[in-house]
């Protein structure tokens, strides 16, 4: 491991290369941002498919399929995203579990000789239609303004259910909710 003091430029298909013009090598890169409870992954720009700016999908609140995974932004997962935050249990465990499964869609990715993994439309849409729904009757949405919320009052922050059941969801991809190709 290399800590890397120089400001990244960009990122590049086997690196990332810094303000000096050095291209670190890297097979995963992990990029602190900082806090800002819901701006996700600001102030980096992610581009999918198609050019979609991940921060311009996500103007009106940022949701993924079990907190990791975007449509529109194949091979791309995060930990620790949206909706999977606590207030009563530790955050260990909910990355341990993202951890499992981003390691075991890879692994499926690489089963079938894909090159490209990511989450279908209807699996990420249905998922947080249905955690909205929950979120909406529970304290941390109980018609209070907190960090937890968005300016427009979506809350993007908490998972709202038990953690065992997040263990549970992310135990092993279902290859019914993506795509390989």
């Amino acid at each position: 491991v290399d800590v890397v003091t120089e400001g990244v430029v960009h990122f590049e298909e086997h690196g990332v290369r810094d303000a000096s013009g050095v291209l670190h090598e890297a097979d995963v890169v992990i990029y602190g941002t900082g806090f800002a409870a819901t701006e996700f992954l600001s102030p980096m720009k992610i581009t999918g498919r198609r050019g979609m700016v991940l921060n311009e999908v996500w103007a009106k609140g940022a949701e993924a399929y079990l907190g990791m995974t975007v449509h529109g932004f194949p091979n791309f997962f995060m930990l620790y995203g949206p909706n999977t935050n606590l207030a009563h249990s530790s955050i260990v465990y909910m990355l341990e579990s993202q951890i499992a499964h981003v390691m075991g869609a890879l692994r499926l990715k690489q089963r079938k000789g894909a090159s490209l993994i990511e989450v279908n439309a209807d699996t990420q849409f249905g998922f947080n239609d249905r955690l909205q729904q929950r979120i909406s009757k529970s304290v941390w949405d109980s018609g209070c303004t907190s960090w937890y919320k968005n300016e427009s009052g979506k809350n993007t922050n908490n998972w709202p259910g038990f953690t065992f059941e997040y263990r549970w969801k992310t135990k092993k991809p279902d290859t019914r909710h993506y795509s390989l190709s």
